[in-house]
């Protein structure tokens, strides 16, 4: 990737839990977003992707979650190396988060509008507020604004948490599963507001999500994790076109287009194993179809331009032998 569109870049970052006995929930996570990018983060519950988001800005819990390895590099600085003074000068100005629980997310004895104001740039004017209330879709924005969290769709609310986002004008906007509590029709309305703000802002988007479907539509790269481990990453349309990793095959059989009936939907037998029980080597081996003793050791590297996965026996190799 040329270094100059690199936005942020994750490097061996690993993530463990624990007071007295340690417990590692991901292991060396890499991957890197171009400026103004739509990355997708993906994989089943429990497989470290919000622990690796909520790393970037070590919004971990303290102290029972611990950073014990890796880099995250942004605009020249490691941010895992800087004091929470200087933290809270990137937190909300130049990296944004946007929550699952909209309502959770704001204070419910507070206007929208005073939660607004909070946000915004203090040289911004009020009618900024305005400009991206109607950019958001909001037709009476003083209406909503006057408003309070109450008495507002879900919808709404979780517009007004991504309006709130970009006030500060971030680089980076890290979406955890934002459409999670909203029915799929207000669902697909938040995932156009964030890719059509994306492309009017250049605001780069890391979408963490379980959703294949979601990344298909809108994501431009994506990675794919599985017990705290990248097993895949490359161009979104690639990755869905020819997966190499047994794991993002399964994802992708499991997911409905339209096309296939009930009974031709797979899942993928068995569970993400929970941490404690993490192996060293393939630790999608007692899930894969392609599971072979040697399976047991860590997975090699095998890459294909600008698409690669961690996999002793590559899906499209495998099918072709």
């Amino acid at each position: 990737m040329d270094e100059r569109q690199t936005l942020i870049s994750l490097e061996n970052v690993s993530v463990a839990f624990g007071k007295e006995r340690s417990v590692a929930v991901t292991d060396k996570v890499s991957f890197d977003i171009k400026k103004g990018e739509f990355f997708a983060l993906v994989g089943e519950s429990g497989c470290g992707k919000s622990v690796t988001a909520m790393s970037i800005l070590k919004l971990l819990p303290e102290p029972g979650a611990k950073i014990s390895s890796g880099k995250v590099l942004f605009e020249g600085k490691n941010l895992l190396e800087l004091s929470s003074k200087e933290l809270k000068l990137i937190r909300g100005k130049k990296i944004a988060c946007i929550f699952q629980e909209a309502m959770a997310a704001l204070n419910p004895v507070l206007s929208i509008r005073k939660q607004l104001e909070e946000a915004k740039l203090k040289e911004d004017s009020p009618e900024r507020i305005l400009e991206l209330m109607r950019f958001a879709g909001f037709s009476d924005p003083e209406r909503v604004l006057n408003s309070y969290p109450h008495e507002l769709s879900g919808g709404m609310l979780q517009r007004i948490c991504i309006v709130m986002a970009l006030l500060p004008r971030p680089s980076l906007l890290i979406a955890d599963e934002p459409t999670t509590a909203l029915d799929v029709t207000v669902q697909a309305q938040v995932m156009e507001l964030l890719k059509k703000l994306s492309k009017e802002f250049g605001t780069a988007v890391l979408l963490i999500t379980h959703n294949m479907g979601l990344v298909a539509q809108y994501a431009s790269r994506v990675a794919v994790m599985y017990a705290g481990r990248i097993v895949e990453c490359g161009f979104a349309e690639e990755v869905i076109k020819n997966p190499m990793h047994p794991y993002t095959k399964g994802l992708l059989a499991a997911l409905p287009d339209g096309k296939k009936s009930l009974k031709d939907l797979q899942s993928i037998p068995g569970n993400v194993p929970a941490p404690v029980d993490f192996v060293e080597g393939c630790r999608f081996c007692d899930r894969c179809f392609n599971a072979k003793p040697c399976c047991k050791d860590f997975p090699p590297l095998y890459e294909n331009e600008n698409h690669w996965t961690r996999c002793f026996f590559p899906v499209h190799l495998s099918e072709n032998s």
